[in-house]
């Protein structure tokens, strides 16, 4: 029988995530970060886990959310360095979608960065509740992107009933 994907949350990949935040910024409490993130892991499914690791992303990472993003940049991936991928961006995504409306286009800027490594499906639709036109402005020139990730983004992002996602009751009222 296939491994549960919510195992894909587990121990290691934290720990991972926290050296990669080390790195990043190295006031970063590691430590609390994996003890926060992994209390109680065993007993919860998989989105209960990447918002357990939300958690512990909020009480690890700079109350200053320009501070913060700066140092989600840091920890993807670039061209020269190995960074968080697959899995781990789940988390970062909701993170942004939860305190990052007030800086909407470093939010935005942010989670294009993110989706060539996993999508940022969840944490997009923070932004579409908050500002829909302006969201769609985005989302728009994304469905033009060269990169069929960041094109994904753009279609499954907005879609008003998106399985384990925050659904878009007024959209599903009203298609047009």
């Amino acid at each position: 029988m296939p491994e549960p994907l919510k195992n894909e949350f587990n121990k290691a990949l934290i720990a991972s995530m926290a050296r990669y935040f080390i790195r990043a910024w190295p006031k970063f409490d590691a430590e609390k970060f994996v003890s926060v993130a992994c209390d109680g892991m065993a007993d919860l499914e998989l989105k209960q886990r990447s918002d357990q690791i939300v958690n512990a992303l909020e009480t690890c990472l700079p109350n200053d959310f320009k501070c913060a993003a700066a140092i989600l940049f840091k920890v993807l991936p670039t061209t020269h360095e190995d960074g968080l991928k697959a899995w781990a961006i789940m988390p970062l995504n909701t993170y942004v979608g939860r305190h990052g409306l007030a800086h909407f286009d470093l939010s935005m800027s942010l989670m294009k960065a993110m989706t060539p490594h996993f999508t940022s499906e969840f944490g997009i639709r923070y932004f579409i509740i908050d500002d829909q036109s302006r969201a769609f402005r985005y989302l728009s020139e994304w469905a033009r992107d060269k990169d069929y990730r960041v094109r994904r983004l753009a279609s499954e992002g907005c879609r008003p009933r998106l399985l384990c996602a925050i659904q878009f009751t007024n959209l599903i009222a009203n298609p047009q």
